[in-house]
């Protein structure tokens, strides 16, 4: 006897590992709405630059915001702000509630130490060491 289960086994190998994010329930209506916004604000730029520069603009932009993001260095234990992709989307100067509620001093997690993590990422370890 088999125990019945809902839909399709997930094969990990092939689709990686199930996630119970998208089994939850749907996104706040007005999250999907902002987010549906912001892209035709975004298209509507982009037909507007077009028209004003040419064909060429809407490209230029779109490449410049892959350089940024793909090229973004950091160190390891620190997050990654990506502030040149907020100077190309002007989100640079917007305030979000990230803004105010992503303040380190109010987070869960220690406070990682740079020269500890560096170490670990690349394999070090400095207990072995002697001077």
């Amino acid at each position: 006897m088999s125990m019945p289960f809902m839909g399709l086994p997930n094969d990990a190998m092939r689709y990686g590992i199930k996630s119970l994010k998208h089994d939850a329930s749907p996104n706040h209506p007005l999250e999907t709405s902002l987010k549906k916004f912001d892209e035709e604000q975004l298209r509507l730029k982009y037909v507007t630059l077009s028209n004003i520069y040419g064909s060429h603009m809407p490209i230029r932009l779109e490449m410049e915001k892959h350089i940024v993001t793909k090229n973004s260095l950091r160190l390891a234990p620190l997050q990654s702000s990506n502030l040149g992709l907020d100077v190309l989307t002007r989100h640079d100067e917007d305030f979000g509630f990230e803004d105010f509620l992503c303040d380190a001093r109010f987070s869960e997690r220690a406070p990682v130490d740079l020269h500890t993590a560096m170490e670990k990422k690349f394999g070090i370890e400095t207990s072995k060491m002697r001077f």
